[in-house]
């Protein structure tokens, strides 16, 4: 049972489903004309396929003469409602905990973000994705319940927590992607190696479907004549790039493109070019691999005898988060590691699961051969910032918590209550 009240007072009583067809400034409901905006209560509510908490309110669209279906809902409520839909609820709990602070910190520091529309946040990508009750699930519930209140700090502020799929190995800093020095959105490398179905991806371009992108952004050059790389940021990802066609010439960013062309055709800004236009031998890749920018890939690592000792499980996994999260125990850590060594200690046996990562090589486009088309070889998926879920899973099965896990993609931060 429920009742749908109109500006005025008017209230109608529900049972069951009700069909609701739109008027001028209002809605038609069984017979009766209700005024913008209509709140619903009752129990057990659902609009459509959705179910949801709280209450609902029928207001105004500012474009044509449709509504908006807003869901008036308690904090901890809409956490829920988007635990299951970001992220895998079968994850490990400490990482559904990590997932479950950044959902909610991004809530509240982005309150009124659509204000002018009616509500304070959308159910789309463009905020959280959302879908109320059936978002939920039990492990996901209980890890919204077990930090219950808990935000990412920065300072005496509420932090900014991006996160995304898969970084490909490393993170990438916010001033590389959107612009403008957040100091604890930095490039960071995955502390742990990992694969994922995104941990590489190939998709294949046309001239034309560029052509039409660039367009649509308001860039348009013609035909495409090459496409150049100009500067990569530390992870590898494309920071600007020419492309050159029959009209002139645009710069963007890696970013720009992504979103021209699509998040799920190009999934992620780290990928090199080669087509008519070879990258410049200038680009700035600042990791310890050696690669052939014309795309063939020769990849060299740098020898780090403290890598060797972390895979050979000379370190606890707390040894391993302090040598992460502070640098300049490295050498500290080096000669404790040559000092087990010489004495025949190992601790492989209580964590065999101590292996770092090291980076992997920079993915390739290449122009197919006697076509008009760009084959894309990329890696990871999403812009990269903040937190990578495959990366937080992973660090969650080698031990760490949901704390260790949030300090390391937002370092400088604290937890708080709200």
């Amino acid at each position: 049972m429920g009742s749908m009240t109109d500006s005025s007072g008017i209230s109608v009583p529900l049972s069951g489903r009700t069909s609701v067809s739109v008027g001028d400034g209002g809605v038609w409901v069984q017979g009766r004309f209700l005024s913008f905006p209509v709140k619903i209560y009752g129990d057990n509510l659902s609009f459509g396929p959705i179910g949801y908490r709280g209450s609902i309110e029928l207001i105004p669209s500012r474009v044509g003469r449709g509504f908006n279906v807003v869901n008036v809902v308690e904090l901890e409520d809409y956490v829920r409602g988007i635990m299951k839909v970001e992220a895998n609820p079968e994850w490990p709990m400490e990482f559904l905990k990590a997932q479950a602070v950044v959902a909610r910190t991004y809530a509240l520091r982005n309150l009124g973000r659509h204000m002018s529309d009616g509500f304070d946040i959308c159910s789309s990508l463009h905020c959280q994705v959302y879908r109320g009750r059936n978002g939920e699930s039990p492990r996901s519930d209980q890890a919204v319940f077990n930090t219950s209140g808990v935000v990412l700090m920065y300072g005496s502020s509420l932090a900014i927590t991006p996160f995304h799929s898969d970084s490909g190995g490393i993170t990438a800093a916010a001033s590389d992607v959107w612009g403008g020095r957040v100091p604890y959105l930095l490039s960071r490398p995955e502390p742990f190696q990992y694969r994922s179905p995104y941990s590489s991806w190939k998709t294949v371009l046309s001239s034309s479907q560029i052509e039409s992108a660039l367009k649509r952004i308001n860039r348009w050059v013609g035909n495409i004549i090459g496409i150049r790389v100009v500067t990569r940021d530390k992870g590898g990802r494309i920071t600007a790039m020419d492309i050159k066609g029959s009209a002139g010439t645009v710069r963007l960013s890696g970013h720009a493109f992504r979103m021209a062309l699509g998040t799920s055709v190009v999934r992620s800004t780290n990928f090199t070019i080669n087509g008519k236009m070879d990258t410049p031998d200038n680009s700035t890749v600042d990791r310890p691999i050696e690669a052939d920018v014309k795309g063939k890939t020769d990849v060299s690592y740098e020898t780090d005898p403290l890598v060797e000792m972390v895979e050979d499980g000379l370190f606890s996994k707390d040894e391993v988060f302090d040598m992460i999260m502070n640098p300049s125990k490295r050498e500290m850590y080096k000669k404790m590691g040559e000092a087990r060594t010489q004495g025949g200690t190992s601790r492989k046996g209580n964590d065999d699961d101590n292996r770092t990562a090291v980076a992997t090589s920079s993915p390739t486009i290449r122009r197919a051969s006697g076509s008009n088309s760009w084959v894309l070889e990329g890696q990871g998926w999403g812009h990269g910032v903040g937190m990578s879920q495959w990366g937080a899973k992973t660090m969650a099965e080698y031990g760490w918590n949901f704390e260790q896990i949030l300090m390391y993609y937002f370092p400088g931060t604290h937890l708080g209550r709200r």
